[in-house]
């Protein structure tokens, strides 16, 4: 559905000039401020065309002459500058959305600007720029391409204005577009620095500068010569218009609607009155394109891609033309202005969207769309094995999903040569996937509503698993820890485990090489990491009592003779009748302590590893020979446990 409105659209100020000469002026005006003492700053705007029209692309004027007469007697003739001046492009705004501009328009702004220093006068100064030529096509004038253009001010005499005059300034330039059949009003009034009251009409344009001198520098005096109107214009009825086009003298108001198409030359001149008296007059010269444009206004939606992809859903206006919007998102609740709005449904469900592209006038379209709102799809699928005899293996299967989708239905396949080869349930059990060993691809799809999802699985068909816990292996007080020597199947796809009721597992529970440190049943599990499946074997640990040492067995010496023949070198604890056998490693802890006879640590040793004293001191020099006192404290736990404290004396002699 598209609405197309077959308008005529107004083109402003496209001022021209004639074929031979610069056809780009679109229109301007001249003004000044007075600074005091004789200074005034000058004003020049002036307009161009700086779209395809300008033919020959003709830029601003880069050094307008302005001339400055007193009773037609040029008093200056002086040039701005274009490198000072300030230019820009304007702005195309069209008020009303059902309306299109010709392509390619555009209007730039030339602001030039220059002082001048002017002695009194009783009868004041006449300033006017002047340009030539108009555009040929021009149809409410007659010979457009050989009339001129003048822009002019007045500054008024001092003996009407002693304290001086600054002439009024246009508020804006009337706008670059403006639609027939639609009623045009555009405040084209003007703001007098002087607080002055300033009185509006329309006037003929006059003309400046011919084909032969299209910029007369100095331009011409004073009377200025009016264009001549074609037959039924008039500076009153410069256009086509119904009603006819008029401004308010007050507030310089114009409003009219423009009828037919054609370019037009209109004239404004603001008058500015002081106590009654009229001070000075000046004129703006423009001209209004009036071509016909067509607008074509088509709603439409980018239609949703993910109907499962949660409760808020971004929405995108793919319209043509449009410039205004109103969303309907179908659920009693939400709408929205934006173009391109995000909208968050309270509940889930199936819902038609509306978009209105500009709403509230005669060329609205409107389009719609369905759209889901529901949360994403989260499928699990999971499989348990019934058994764990290879190919005869059963499984089964279960799936589900999120809550807040519709009634969902499920499809699962089970490849070719299974049994069942495909099922239509949540759960499936009793599935036997095939009698060869290896991995069989396995998937289940789920409908629910618009949304949809499907999960693979992979199943490896089960390995019996091997376990063998290793051979028997024994402890001893020399020996209080022993490593098991396991094998099983792995490791890759295997896990092991260990565990005992009366033993006792150091380190190593998950491998196949468990450090233990008491007797007992050791039971080794290997797990099909795949499957499931398992198998056990155990082991037994013992314990050989030889070599436990007895509390009254310990001999502590007390004399050794630390001189390097190699007997009786060190001080160390000893069973009876093993005086060269350190039992220090046979138990559990060991702490010697050796004083002086002045009480003064000499040395200390902790620790079970070859605990033994060598007759010297920590520091590590030789004690001298003499009566040491010694507190010796240790433990052992060797199938059975013991602590204690022994304290004597042992004579050091070389």
């Amino acid at each position: 559905m598209k609405a197309i409105l077959y308008l005529t659209a107004v083109l402003t100020f496209l001022f021209g000039i004639s074929a031979s000469q610069a056809t780009h002026i679109v229109g301007g005006n001249l003004s000044y401020v007075y600074l005091g003492n004789g200074n005034y700053e000058l004003i020049l705007k002036v307009y161009r065309d700086c779209g395809p029209t300008n033919i020959n692309q003709t830029p601003f004027d880069e050094f307008p002459p302005i001339g400055i007469y007193s009773q037609g007697v040029i008093i200056v003739n002086m040039t701005l500058s274009l490198a000072e001046a300030v230019v820009a492009s304007l702005p195309i705004v069209l008020d009303n959305p059902c309306l299109a501009l010709p392509p390619d328009v555009c209007v730039e702004e030339a602001i030039y600007t220059g002082q001048v220093w002017l002695p009194p006068s009783q009868v004041g100064y006449d300033l006017v720029y002047q340009r030539c030529c108009r555009n040929p096509s021009i149809v409410n004038i007659v010979l457009p391409d050989e009339t001129g253009a003048s822009f002019f001010a007045h500054i008024p005499g001092s003996n009407i204005a002693p304290e001086g005059n600054s002439s009024p300034q246009f508020d804006l330039f009337p706008p670059v577009a403006i639609c027939a059949y639609t009623e045009l009003e555009f405040d084209h009034g003007a703001t007098d620095p002087d607080g002055d009251v300033l009185v509006y009409s329309f006037c003929d344009p006059v003309n400046g500068g011919d084909i032969f001198n299209p910029q007369p520098s100095p331009p011409l005096p004073p009377p200025y010569i009016p264009i001549v109107w074609e037959a039924g214009f008039s500076a009153q009825y410069p256009l086509t218009s119904d009603p006819a086009i008029s401004i308010d003298s007050e507030t310089g108001i114009i409003t009219g609607t423009p009828t037919m198409p054609g370019q037009y030359v209109i004239g404004v001149c603001v008058s500015e009155y002081r106590d009654g008296v009229l001070m000075s007059t000046s004129n703006r010269d423009f001209q209004f394109n009036v071509v016909n444009c067509i607008q074509e206004i088509a709603a439409a939606i980018e239609p949703q891609q993910d109907p499962c992809g949660g409760m808020t859903i971004s929405f995108e206006s793919l319209s043509q033309g449009a410039d205004s919007y109103y969303w309907d998102f179908g659920d009693g609740f939400g709408s929205s202005n934006m173009q391109d709005p995000t909208y968050t449904y309270p509940d889930t469900g199936m819902f038609i969207v509306t978009l209105v592209a500009n709403p509230g006038y005669i060329c609205a379209d409107t389009a719609t769309s369905l759209f889901a709102a529901y949360p994403p799809i989260q499928l699990t699928a999971d499989y348990v094995l019934e058994n764990c005899e290879g190919s005869d293996a059963f499984y089964s299967f279960s799936a589900g999903i999120n809550e807040g989708l519709p009634l969902p239905y499920y499809s699962w396949t089970f490849g070719v040569g299974a049994n069942p080869g495909s099922a239509g349930t949540e759960s499936v059990t009793g599935v036997f996937l095939g009698p060869l060993e290896g991995t069989y691809p396995v998937s289940v799809t789920v409908m629910a509503g618009p949304c949809s999802s499907t999960q693979s699985l992979s199943i490896s068909t089960p390995l019996e698993p091997f376990a063998d816990a290793g051979p028997p292996d024994t402890l001893s007080c020399e020996l209080p820890e022993v490593s098991l020597n396991a094998a099983g199947s792995g490791p890759e796809g295997f896990t092991y485990s260990w565990s005992s009721l009366d033993g006792n597992i150091e380190s190593g529970e998950n491998g196949l090489t468990p450090l233990v440190s008491q007797a007992g049943t050791y039971v080794l599990t290997v797990t099909d990491a795949a499957t499931g499946c398992s198998v056990s074997s155990t082991t037994e640990v013992f314990f050989n009592g030889s070599g436990q040492i007895l509390e009254e067995n310990i001999v502590i010496p007390n004399i050794f003779s630390p001189n390097g023949d190699k007997v009786n070198d060190t001080f160390f604890l000893y069973e009876p009748g093993k005086e060269g056998e350190n039992i220090s490693n046979r138990l559990k802890t060991l702490e010697i302590l050796i004083y002086n006879r002045w009480g003064n640590l000499v040395f200390e040793s902790s620790g079970t590893q070859d605990a033994l004293w060598d007759g010297r001191n920590n520091g590590g020099n030789v004690c001298s020979q003499g009566v040491y006192f010694y507190i010796i404290r240790y433990s052992a736990e060797c199938n059975g446990t013991f602590s204690g404290e022994r304290t004597g004396t042992i004579t050091l002699v070389e």
